[in-house]
């Protein structure tokens, strides 16, 4: 794309530089060399011409959002308050993802740890709970670990293949 376009550009360089090769007593070559040169000069400046324009463009829309890395610590939180309460005012949900949990971590380690032993199920017992997955292990085909930490409290999760599929799991392997 760009060699065709020096390719047109230059022959036309090359008819109005002709007096240019004689006072300057270039070869043909040499000359044509020094037109693309020129050429791809132009058109260097003319991106960056065009780079400085959007960018200023880009600037003056931005020029009303803070900068979260140049604050401290205090003034971020209060700018993410700040644009929390502005969602809200909007009609826009903030936290928009809504998950049924039935147990706290740390309040299902305690009502679940007495009952349990390592390694043991309770098959007639469905329970929601949520948290951040930190890890996965898969062992094997059919079986998956999770761990799980929130709330300053950590649960890790045996899954088998059998019992993921009855529940509706759709993705066993993360």
């Amino acid at each position: 794309n760009k060699s065709k376009t020096l390719r047109f550009i230059v022959p036309e360089l090359l008819k109005l530089k002709r007096k240019t090769m004689a006072e300057e007593g270039l070869s043909k070559n040499a000359l044509k060399k020094k037109l693309k040169a020129e050429a791809a000069a132009i058109k260097k400046a003319e991106k960056e011409t065009a780079r400085k324009a959007k960018e200023a463009s880009e600037a003056s829309d931005k020029k009303d959002i803070v900068n979260d890395d140049d604050l401290d610590p205090s003034q971020y939180k209060q700018n993410r308050e700040l644009m929390v309460k502005a969602m809200q005012d909007a009609g826009e949900s903030p936290f928009p993802h809504k998950f049924h949990v039935d147990y706290r971590l740390p309040d299902f380690v305690q009502e679940f740890m007495p009952k349990t032993e390592n390694g043991a199920r309770l098959d007639e017992t469905v329970v929601s709970v949520a948290g951040r997955i930190i890890s996965t292990r898969n062992q094997g085909s059919k079986l998956c670990f999770y761990d799980i930490r929130g709330d300053g409290a950590s649960l890790q999760i045996m899954s088998d293949l059998k019992t993921f599929a009855a529940g509706g799991g759709k993705n066993f392997y993360f």
